[in-house]
């Protein structure tokens, strides 16, 4: 399963742009890919059964997680009528998270060797 990435793929009849087209597909629509031929694929739409030869870089193996689109499951609910989905109810009770800042910690760095003969510990020394 295969997914069209452009709203208004064009669909050919043979895998050129040059030959007839014979179809669009909508964006995120499921498509069943073949073959491929010289860049072209040919698909055939789970949703509107048009078959022919796409631009096969136009298609997605899986829909991108941010587009908030999701492939229908068998046995969903129809969508309701209207076109636009609609957005899921808030939650019944709120909470009230209360954000407290980590307590700041400074460290000191010798700038010079002490007086007492002993060299400062080095950063980079592991012992």
């Amino acid at each position: 399963m295969f997914y069209s990435n452009a709203d208004g793929l064009k669909v050919y009849s043979a895998p050129s742009s040059a030959s007839k087209v014979i179809g669009v597909l909508s964006l995120h629509e499921k498509v069943t890919r073949a073959k491929v031929d010289h860049g072209y694929a040919y698909v055939e739409s789970a949703e509107t059964g048009l078959k022919g030869w796409a631009n096969n870089a136009q298609l997605l193996w899986r829909l991108p997680a941010t587009s908030g689109a999701v492939p229908a499951r068998e046995g969903a609910p129809a969508q309701p009528a209207g076109g636009e989905p609609q957005a899921p109810a808030p939650p019944e009770t709120t909470e009230t998270t209360t954000v407290t800042e980590p307590p700041t910690t400074t460290s000191t760095v010798p700038t010079a060797p002490s007086d007492s003969g002993t060299p400062s510990p080095s950063i980079l020394d592991s012992y």
